[in-house]
């Protein structure tokens, strides 16, 4: 393993807005804080808001932060993070997957963290950054050095197009449970749903909840991150909220949902990390989805069919699992796999085979051009 040999330099690059409600910024700092656990040292280099600056060189005091401010910001940002980050001399720059960046040939290896069909997502956004993608994607991503992805699905699709001789490994998303205190037990009351989200994410399905709401309305939908005006007096809407703020919400529910309409992006797996905090909360879970760590067959799971039927469909197996669980919490010893210490050193492990094959080649060469 890395951490066992010697302390290792890596360089992470990634873009990420709004740190204060963001689960990304919250994976960043679990991730961080294991790598500098095992002896490595770690540098921060992102693409944020200006509201986010601090956030981010509260996790890294040496964080570069690049602030999107304009169009042109933006683009002179993506085509200089990740050579800013190889810039550092680190052993190995790792990069969070977001489009367009440009990643040059380092001298270094460079190892992407695929999280998404990012080319599915942009055309549903927008056809012109789509088509984009589509003519940039082999040249922008050939230099990498590794590749981890958060669903065995994302790794066999390959949408990256990434040569079969470069390492790949899936790794889903992990969570610290360390850091999250579990949920007293739930007293009786009405039945009620849980929900996290964001703007504008489409194949989260909150259309889904919204209309089960309706046609459930003795069963109370919490739903955080998002802000719609409607006159139902079971759907709750509070926008962005931090951990601490709606961990009072959850207390009042029986179980998390995860997301509802994942084949909009047309896949069938995932990792969320909302569903890894809904556990670590204590809540069990309801999605349309496979989870790449969960088994469906655990009590604390309801997996419903992935397709085109609406949730109100499936009432009355969603009755059935809130009186199961009415005055249930899910227990730290069925999640135990999802904590971050264990996701990360089979990450770090894996990044040390990258480090190991990279001398292997650079030695190989030495001793070609020693000889000539």
């Amino acid at each position: 393993m890395l951490g066992r040999r010697v302390s290792k330099k890596i360089a992470y690059a990634l873009v990420c807005y709004d740190a204060e409600h963001s689960g990304v910024f919250k994976k960043i700092l679990d991730q961080v804080t294991v790598w500098k656990s095992l002896g490595h040292s770690v540098q921060l280099y992102v693409i944020t808001d200006e509201e986010s600056r601090n956030r981010w060189q509260e996790i890294d005091s040496n964080c570069v932060v690049l602030v999107d401010r304009t169009t042109l910001s933006k683009i002179v940002n993506r085509f200089k993070l990740v050579s800013l980050a190889a810039r550092s001399s680190p052993s190995l720059v790792y990069i969070r997957d977001n489009f367009p960046l440009r990643i040059p040939r380092l001298g270094i290896p460079a190892v992407i963290e695929v999280q998404s069909l990012v080319g599915q997502e942009l055309r549903m956004r927008s056809k012109p950054r789509h088509t984009t993608f589509l003519l940039l994607k082999k040249f922008l991503y050939r230099s990498l050095a590794g590749a981890i992805f958060v669903t065995r699905e994302l790794m066999v699709i390959n949408e990256f197009k990434l040569r079969r001789q470069v390492p790949k490994i899936t790794i889903g998303n992990g969570i610290d449970l360390a850091n999250i205190e579990q949920l007293p037990r739930r007293m009786k009351g009405r039945p009620a749903l849980f929900f996290v989200g964001s703007p504008n994410q489409p194949w989260h399905g909150i259309e889904q909840l919204i209309e089960f709401g309706i046609s459930n309305p003795d069963i109370d939908i919490h739903i955080v991150g998002e802000l719609i005006k409607l006159s139902q007096p079971n759907l709750y809407f509070y926008g962005n909220l931090n951990r601490e703020s709606y961990k009072t919400i959850a207390t009042k529910c029986i179980a998390g949902v995860g997301t509802l309409n994942l084949a909009l992006k047309s896949m069938e797996e995932a990792s969320p990390l909302k569903v890894r905090e809904y556990l670590a909360l204590g809540l069990p879970v309801i999605s349309r989805y496979k989870d790449t760590d969960l088994d469906a067959a655990q009590d604390y799971i309801l997996e419903l069919p992935s397709n085109s039927r609406p949730l109100t469909d499936f009432s009355k197996e969603i009755r059935a699992f809130l009186d199961e669980w009415s005055e249930k919490r899910v227990s730290r010893e069925q999640i135990q796999h999802l904590d971050v210490r264990t996701k990360e050193k089979i990450r770090i492990g894996f990044l040390e085979e990258i480090l190991m094959l990279a001398e292997g080649r650079n030695n190989q060469e030495s001793k070609s051009e020693s000889k000539n």
